[in-house]
């Protein structure tokens, strides 16, 4: 089986080839599974920084709306403290001229 020196070498380089084949193969394999793992993240972080998009888009829009009443609830709370005062001084001043 085994002739020459020759014939071991081939069969050493043969196992060789073999193993180095092995090697190449598992590391394409967990290079692609690193790949995909990281491929699945970037797709979560661009969810989730597309729905904290749409929050501060959603808040904004709403503070918006907010802003437009503002200055109708500012005029309201002033003619209610207005008020407040008048009737606060309306009655001090009856109860003045009653004594």
């Amino acid at each position: 089986m085994l002739e020459t020196s020759k014939d071991l070498l081939n069969i050493v380089i043969a196992f060789c080839v073999l193993w180095f084949t092995a090697f190449v193969c598992w590391f394409i394999y967990y290079v692609i599974n690193i790949i995909k793992r990281v491929a699945e993240t970037m797709d979560q972080v661009a969810k989730m920084a597309n729905g904290v998009n749409q929050f501060f888009d959603e808040a904004k829009t709403r503070m918006q709306k907010a802003s437009s009443y503002l200055p109708l609830i500012i005029d309201g709370a002033k003619k209610l403290f207005e008020f407040a005062k008048e009737k606060k001084d309306g009655t001090k001043r009856k109860t003045k001229k009653t004594e």
